[in-house]
């Protein structure tokens, strides 16, 4: 029998102790099939598993595969890319701060997912779907400390933002 999506992924999931360590990554057609030969549809079930885990896709007909296999080798070395918030935050009071092994401290603009990001100033996202923080181009070196400061969300409907929702004024942290 086959099993549906959701199945394999709660399957998927239970390998590991936690689900937030488990990712798929895809290399497959796009959804913009034009990319592609004729004829190639897109892997939309590897996709979404890959989105559903924050795992990561790539082109399977890109000419030049040394990025995305130098991306996956990071992504496997155990180094994270991507931070579960344990509580929901109020999105514009999300700040992100690292501190790297030489004691130098570093603090990242914050912007939300699914957001065409044109400021090149953004380098890690907020994932509503996910309750994480994901860094965009590189994550924070072996040994940082990572710091993800919020206000806490009362109001579980919607993604807050700065004057709604803002709750007790509690902060949560990471």
């Amino acid at each position: 029998r086959l099993i549906s999506a959701p199945e394999f992924l709660e399957w998927f999931e239970g390998l590991k102790w936690s689900p937030e360590r488990t990712n798929a990554h895809a290399i497959v057609t796009p959804l913009d099939v034009d990319s592609c030969p004729d004829g190639l549809t897109a892997g939309t079930k590897y996709l979404n598993l890959a989105q559903a885990t924050g795992g990561q896709t790539f082109n399977i007909c890109a000419l030049d595969w040394a990025p995305m296999l130098d991306s996956l080798g990071l992504a496997t070395s155990g180094l994270r890319m991507e931070y579960f918030l344990s509580s929901l935050p109020v999105v514009d009071t999300i700040e992100v701060v690292v501190k790297n092994p030489e004691g130098i401290t570093f603090q990242f603009v914050e912007c939300m997912a699914g957001e065409e990001i044109e400021d090149e100033t953004c380098e890690v996202v907020y994932n509503p779907a996910r309750n994480s923080i994901v860094f965009l181009d590189a994550e924070p070196e072996p040994y940082s400390e990572v710091t993800v400061t919020y206000n806490l969300r009362e109001n579980f409907s919607e993604v807050a933002t700065d004057g709604e929702d803002a709750g007790n004024g509690a902060n949560g942290g990471e």
